[in-house]
């Protein structure tokens, strides 16, 4: 395993997740890069490479608790356990709770939050295995509220909340 060990950036193919990824790389880290863009996360892990960091595309629907075992599971066998996890996949779909609709409630709330969820459950166990490693969860200033996000505010509320209670819960296990 080689420089400072293995990392998952969810939302990797684009935007705040690809320029965490290169950062990580940049700072010796083997980074695995979680997208459902197969286009943007091949060329964004390809730059890393090029750039002389060690990357990984994956292709993964973070809503999808097998897609994300597989993808974790690849990271494991590929770059080594991993001992770092950055969740930035997101979409949000904007509007009022009177006007935004239900499929973009449902679909901003799964990638924000249960993708959160899906990633860290399944990260922390392999990590725990490890010896320990850290968590960065994306949240935004969002949070507070923001007049026509609700959904997108609601759900980083909610990440806010969940990653408190991850830092409490498993940090005996050495993650931070």
């Amino acid at each position: 395993m080689p420089g400072r060990g293995a990392a998952i950036v969810t939302g990797g193919g684009y935007g705040i997740g690809r320029a965490v990824a290169r950062m990580l790389a940049a700072d010796g880290w083997s980074v695995a890069l979680l997208d459902t863009d197969t286009a943007r996360v091949r060329e964004a892990a390809d730059q890393i490479v090029a750039s002389g960091g060690t990357a990984l595309a994956v292709v993964a629907d973070v809503t999808d608790a097998s897609a994300v075992a597989a993808a974790v599971a690849e990271c494991e066998e590929r770059l080594g356990p991993p001992r770092g996890l950055v969740t930035c996949a997101a979409m949000r779909e904007a509007g009022t709770v009177t006007e935004v609709t239900e499929p973009g409630w449902d679909r901003t709330v799964a990638v924000v939050l249960k993708g959160v969820f899906l990633s860290c459950r399944t990260v922390i166990p392999a990590m725990a295995r490890a010896g320990g490693g850290a968590i960065v969860t994306v949240s935004s200033s969002d949070a507070a509220g923001r007049r026509g996000m609700a959904a997108y505010a609601a759900a980083k509320a909610a990440v806010n909340a969940l990653t408190v209670c991850m830092a409490a819960d498993h940090q005996a296990q050495g993650i931070r």
